[in-house]
């Protein structure tokens, strides 16, 4: 490592975008990685390149970093908390060289609530004018969109075509989200919530973010009792 890239983290905190150079970077010399192991390496070598902590904790910051990378198709879940590089059409230097655009400071990507844990994520979102006609005609609920991934993707895929960005109520964070999306649409579809309409996709519901809330709370809830809580991955 050159003079360069041991001060390019000189006095910045530890952020996702940071954290997945650092990953990636890891990966190259070893295809498989554990969640504690990186929680326990990135810190270290972050620290090692002059920079400081950040405000949210280790284990989110990896976390996200994780589903960043998961999401670019770089890695893959190997088993309940171990990851495996996978390759892609990705360049593994660049990519550690240059975090791309969709990758800004946290500080601007405003989520009104998270829950969970776990590097990858749902989300969900509406357009705030839905809700101020709903709150109008004195309705509990109103369109919003369920889907998985990074809500910071989320903002650059309509960023570009509206005026306005869409609120994102809420984030549910996971090890499955795929299942958890699942399990959740077909619990709103069988309650008659999904939003018939060709244009919009199937990820619009008829709800609002307390009721996606309450119905991954149950969820949780109720695995949990069938079969008690997970090991901790760390």
């Amino acid at each position: 490592m050159n003079k360069n890239e041991m001060s390019s983290h000189l006095g910045l905190p530890l952020t996702p975008g940071l954290a997945r150079k650092i990953i990636v970077e890891l990966f190259q010399h070893q295809r498989q990685w554990t969640t504690a192991e990186l929680i326990e390496k990135v810190p270290q070598e972050h620290r090692r390149r002059d920079g400081v902590d950040g405000k949210d904790t280790i284990k989110n910051v990896i976390n996200k970093a994780l589903g960043y990378l998961k999401d670019d198709d770089y890695i893959q879940r190997k088993t309940y908390g171990v990851w495996e590089r996978i390759g892609s059409g990705l360049d593994a230097v660049d990519l550690a060289a240059t975090p791309p655009s969709a990758l800004p400071p946290d500080d601007q990507i405003k989520v009104e609530r998270t829950l969970g844990e776990g590097p990858e994520s749902l989300y969900v979102y509406y357009n705030d004018t839905e809700r101020e006609l709903a709150n109008l005609k004195g309705q509990s609920t109103w369109p919003c969109k369920i889907g998985k991934g990074e809500p910071i993707r989320v903002l650059n895929q309509v960023g570009t075509a509206r005026h306005t960005l869409p609120i994102i109520a809420l984030v549910i964070r996971s090890y499955d989200a795929e299942e958890m999306e699942k399990l959740i649409h077909l619990l709103f579809e069988r309650a008659g919530l999904r939003i018939n309409n060709d244009r919009c996709g199937i990820e619009w519901f008829m709800t609002n973010p307390e009721q996606v809330a309450a119905c991954y709370s149950g969820i949780e809830n109720l695995v949990t009792s069938f079969r008690g809580p997970l090991p901790d991955p760390l």
